[in-house]
């Protein structure tokens, strides 16, 4: 990273800088380019590792390419105000970025998907929520762990 002065490498500042942010945008292999989508995320800790969930439906090109290559490159961010300066390149943003890999995995079992669909929930909302059985069929639900990742951030974000 270029700007060391900007990054952040603590494991829990990542933690609760990734807790204020609500989407997770997933960078996945295509033959033609790469294929970015926009999702709402749950977020774990197990054994020290870091779990995301997302859902999707259970065909489309998302899972196609997941089935192809189940590494997937992530990033979160968050903006906050234009900061001025007195010339044209002074000016910035402040800002907090999340960026890495994951390995993906699109879970079959009933149980770990109600369960990824509880974390999601308590993620965007704050709230505990029983998942129906029914609720199971119709949704894919994407289990993502963090391989690499690292921080950064600019202006009031630093010292959160």
């Amino acid at each position: 990273m270029r700007r060391k002065d900007r990054e952040i490498t603590d494991k829990q500042k990542i933690i609760e800088l990734i807790k204020r942010m609500k989407t997770i945008r997933l960078a996945l292999n295509s033959d033609e380019a790469p294929y970015i989508v926009p999702l709402s995320f749950g977020m774990e800790c197990e054994n020290g590792m870091i779990i995301f969930y997302v859902h999707s439906a259970i065909e489309g090109r998302k899972i196609d390419l997941i089935r192809r290559n189940r590494i997937v490159g992530f990033e979160m961010d968050t903006a906050g105000s234009l900061m001025g300066g007195s010339e044209a390149c002074s000016w910035t943003t402040e800002y907090a970025s999340v960026i890495g890999t994951c390995k993906a995995e699109i879970l079959e079992d009933g149980e770990l998907k109600k369960h990824g669909l509880e974390v999601l929930m308590k993620t965007m909302t704050g709230r505990d929520f029983v998942i129906p059985q029914a609720a199971l069929h119709g949704v894919a639900v994407i289990k993502l762990s963090v391989l690499t990742i690292s921080a950064k951030a600019n202006g009031s974000f630093i010292d959160f």
